[in-house]
């Protein structure tokens, strides 16, 4: 196995999935998706939402989406700088592992299937295609796996979604640096690329919502856009000077600004 097996939520990150009508997904090997919770199988909310409404699992659907998007963002970034190996190894684990234990999901939710587009994007990788043929994959890919999100996003659902995600990317970040120096690489990258996801999140809310809950929101994004500087080579070639102390921070800071959002 590639990574040693690891616990990448945290307990609050397990118990907030718990209590939204999660299941826990079987089979998954990959050490950072060994946790991984898919969306209730109903589809549906407290008093009988329908597929295409929010309800409780929106949370954990949405993260799992997230996931994959995070990790097929760093394979992309990294590909465009010309790691076409590194870029690898993180764009073949998201289909195999996240995709299929998501796919009940997708489907009880009427959501649109992005696997095409999933795939598209590492076969392109796969076989040393030009980074211009690569970047549209990825968008395309992008465009995709944003069709199947919850529609008309709340801010609350967005905000917990994005603790949920610098939570584990404080996790990867733990296990990718040790004593200030890079003991896995992969794991480093994952939590930029969650961080990442994290951010654009809260990007996509409505002008509706923003507006709502505007100091919320822009204390989320502070919070996220701090975290910045805790990679300064993606590809592992400059010295880290951060911790992951600085992750958990930023996500318990965040945590209680989500609590303000109603």
């Amino acid at each position: 196995m590639e990574h040693k097996m690891k616990l990448w939520v945290g307990l609050g990150l397990a118990a907030s999935l718990a209590t939204s009508g999660i299941v826990q997904a079987s089979g998954t090997k990959h050490a950072d998706h060994g946790k991984i919770q898919q969306a209730d199988a109903s589809g549906e909310g407290e008093g009988g939402s329908d597929a295409g409404a929010e309800g409780p699992d929106d949370v954990a659907f949405l993260v799992s989406l997230s996931l994959i998007e995070g990790h097929m963002r760093v394979g992309n970034e990294l590909y465009d700088m010309g790691e076409a190996d590194m870029a690898k190894t993180h764009m073949k684990h998201p289909r195999d592992e996240i995709y299929t234990a998501l796919e009940p999901a997708l489907q009880a939710r009427k959501a649109p299937d992005f696997a095409a587009a999933l795939d598209a994007v590492g076969q392109t990788v796969n076989a040393g295609g030009g980074a211009a043929e690569a970047k549209q994959r990825f968008q395309d890919f992008e465009k995709a796996i944003h069709a199947a999100r919850p529609q008309s996003l709340e801010a609350a659902t967005a905000a917990k979604a994005a603790v949920q995600l610098i939570r584990a990317a404080a996790e990867e970040f733990a296990i990718g640096i040790k004593d200030g120096k890079i003991d896995n690489l992969h794991e480093y990258q994952d939590a930029w690329g969650f961080t990442q996801v994290a951010a654009q999140i809260l990007a996509t809310l409505s002008d509706v919502e923003r507006a709502e809950h505007k100091n919320e929101i822009a204390g989320l994004e502070a919070e996220i856009a701090g975290l910045a500087g805790l990679w300064p080579d993606l590809a592992g070639k400059q010295l880290v000077t951060g911790t992951a102390k600085a992750l958990f921070v930023a996500a318990a800071k965040m945590e209680l600004l989500a609590l303000e959002i109603h």
